[in-house]
């Protein structure tokens, strides 16, 4: 899928527009709560798009949401 996306281009108003796709992935762990889970997803996207775009990564089923003690 983002190898498709990244050869695709769209022309508007005479300009190419190319894009790519960064994703976070996260598995919702038993007895998550939901806040917990998409913030788990967040930081993964946000790994994602600090490693260069256009790739994908696994959040840590360990991971602690940013400013807690571990």
């Amino acid at each position: 899928f983002m190898a498709l996306v990244r050869k695709e281009s769209f022309v508007h108003e005479g300009r190419e527009l190319r894009f790519t796709v960064s994703s976070g992935i996260a598995q919702l762990l038993e007895n998550e709560a939901a806040d917990g889970w998409l913030k788990r997803a967040d930081s993964a996207l946000y790994e994602s798009k600090n490693s260069g775009r256009n790739r994908w990564t696994l959040a840590s089923p360990h991971a602690k949401p940013a400013g807690k003690a571990a």
